[in-house]
């Protein structure tokens, strides 16, 4: 993996890891190819506008770097559970 991937992947980690709002990531315009990639890779999410963007990795994001993802909160269980049962109903 590129370092500068890395270093993405690694800052968000240390962030948060879960809806960091954009103007908290020190990110800088020379990692932008590096974000693309991530985003393109499906290592992170972006959620919002241009002006108000939030980001997240994913769980190939945590796999890239070796770390292990945080637990599901209720809220996550749920919503799984309820799009299981909405696309698994027989017909």
């Amino acid at each position: 993996m590129a370092a500068t991937l890395y270093h993405i992947l690694n800052t968000l980690h240390r962030a948060g890891g879960r809806n960091v709002p954009a103007h908290k990531l020190p990110w800088v315009v020379d990692d932008f190819p590096a974000i693309n990639r991530a985003l393109n890779m499906s290592y992170i999410t972006r959620f919002g506008t241009d002006n108000n963007s939030t980001f997240s990795l994913t769980r190939s994001g945590y796999d890239a770097i070796d770390k292990e993802p945080p637990p599901m909160t209720a809220f996550e269980v749920l919503k799984k559970t309820v799009l299981f049962f909405f696309f698994a109903r027989p017909y």
